[in-house]
């Protein structure tokens, strides 16, 4: 069992838009929508979507607009029953890690057990896409989280 499995859709459209961030150097950042799951005491989320709004970035930081959260949370509630399962932001050239600051965003807006965050390479192919990792935090930092990317016939 994977700690997230996340729809081929989805890492497709956050690919998409953080190699076009890249194009201009740089970061971009949205949020992963899904459901929280449990089997034989174990949780694991399944990324359905990756979305995002506007956001202030340079070629090392990246943040949502101010006006970003009211966008965000219409495109959510218009996805039944699904919630955050965390973030996913891009480090263009740089590779995959979380810096201090990713550990602190993931710890202040995403402290559940079963949060991930995603970071995507959007200039280091790796097959059909790029490089990416799932990540969790906890008290002593952060560590690799396993993933999985699945694609399903019906997405319903």
């Amino acid at each position: 069992m994977f700690e997230a499995y996340i729809e081929k859709k989805a890492v497709e459209k956050a690919e998409k838009l953080f190699s076009s961030a890249a194009e201009r150097g740089l970061e971009s950042m949205g949020l992963l929508v899904g459901k929280v799951f449990s089997w034989e005491g174990r949780q694991y989320v399944v990324v359905d979507d990756f979305i995002t709004a506007r956001n202030r970035a340079s070629s090392v930081s990246v943040k949502f607009s101010e006006d970003a959260f009211g966008e965000l949370v219409e495109k959510t509630t218009k996805q039944h029953h699904k919630i955050f399962v965390g973030w996913a932001h891009s480090h263009p050239g740089y590779g995959c890690f979380l810096s201090k600051t990713d550990v602190q965003t993931q710890h202040k807006y995403f402290p559940a057990p079963f949060h991930v965050a995603l970071v995507i390479d959007p200039l280091k192919p790796n097959g059909s896409g790029f490089v990416k990792m799932f990540y969790k935090t906890d008290e002593s930092g952060y560590r690799e989280a396993s993933f999985a990317i699945i694609e399903r016939e019906n997405n319903g």
